[in-house]
């Protein structure tokens, strides 16, 4: 192409700097190296064509000092690259090399939070101060942030909608830390895939996780539930509500000697109960095969608990 006043190559044919329509008469350019596939554009910010011919070659030698010390010239979006993420995710999963919950956590995660923060910055523009700004947007986003509105929110599990009320409240440590694990892998896959350079990513340090265990019930305290429960069942003014009283408080002693979690219990059924003797002890024990929100597994019950199922199952 001639050289005009409108476009014109500099370097050998590597820089090639033009007008483009619609652009009030603003110099942009495109620049190729032999190292790296297709061109960065960009634009330079002049409508003067010696300046634009100056911006250009500073553009290039930039650039061209970041290949050779091997950081990235990648202009990618992070919303681009956390979309790849996740794509590679997808497939480490049919491959058996990941767990399809966590494509499902990660990808939940991605959306809500990083991608809505962090999507239109390009990824090597994103540095420690942003991660921090990050950290102050995210502990209020069900506050007064952009969750603070929200009444439901709808996800899928074992391939039902399930529809539950936000709660507005400030994330956990724990629950924090694994959303920056998110994050951290993003980077991680910027790199790997050359979009980023290590010196180009930002620290993201993990914090201590406060626990924020619930006590468990002490001895007098247990003792005192089931008595008041007896009491109730006495008291009960009808046999309709002294039935329920009494399921209320086989239930208590079952939960109580048994270990289940809440949501384990109330998918518990009958078929999921079966009866196992100690070949040590030969105590009768009973095994429960348990369903928690993802994960399924089978515990030991007091023997005791026996006894309870059996009086619950007759009523």
């Amino acid at each position: 192409m001639p050289l005009s006043d409108e476009a014109f190559y500099l370097e050998d044919k590597k820089i090639y700097v033009y007008k483009r329509n619609g652009c009030g008469g603003i110099f942009h350019c495109r620049i190729r190296f032999k190292e790296k596939k297709g061109y960065v554009r960009k634009s330079l910010w002049t409508s003067d064509k010696e300046e634009a011919k100056r911006e250009a070659e500073k553009l290039y030698r930039d650039l061209k000092y970041n290949i050779e010390r091997g950081i990235s010239i990648s202009g990618k979006k992070f919303s681009k690259i956390c979309e790849e993420y996740l794509t590679y995710l997808a497939e480490q999963v049919v491959i058996g090399k990941s767990k399809e919950k966590k494509l499902k956590d990660y990808t939940l995660i991605a959306n809500r939070y990083l991608i809505a923060y962090f999507g239109k910055r390009e990824i090597k523009s994103i540095i420690g101060k942003d991660i921090e700004l990050f950290r102050d947007w995210r502990e209020k986003y069900w506050i007064t942030g952009p969750g603070k509105d929200i009444e439901f929110i709808e996800y899928e599990r074992d391939g039902k909608i399930i529809k539950t009320k936000a709660r507005h409240i400030t994330p956990s440590s724990s629950t924090v830390n694994t959303e920056e694990t998110v994050l951290r892998k993003v980077f991680e896959f910027a790199v790997t895939k050359g979009d980023l350079s290590q010196a180009e990513t930002p620290t993201i340090k993990t914090e201590r996780v406060t626990s924020n265990r619930r006590p468990g019930f002490s001895i007098e305290e247990y003792r005192k539930l089931w008595r008041e429960s007896l009491k109730r069942v006495k008291a009960a003014p009808q046999e309709r509500i002294k039935r329920q009283r009494l399921l209320l408080h086989d239930f208590i002693l079952i939960m109580a000697n048994s270990g289940l979690r809440p949501v384990e219990a109330k998918s518990l059924q009958w078929k999921d109960v079966r009866n196992y003797i100690a070949p040590d002890t030969k105590n009768e024990h009973v095994i429960l095969s348990v369903r928690g929100k993802s994960k399924k597994r089978d515990m030991v019950a007091q023997p005791k608990v026996k006894t309870y199922l059996d009086r619950l199952r007759e009523r």
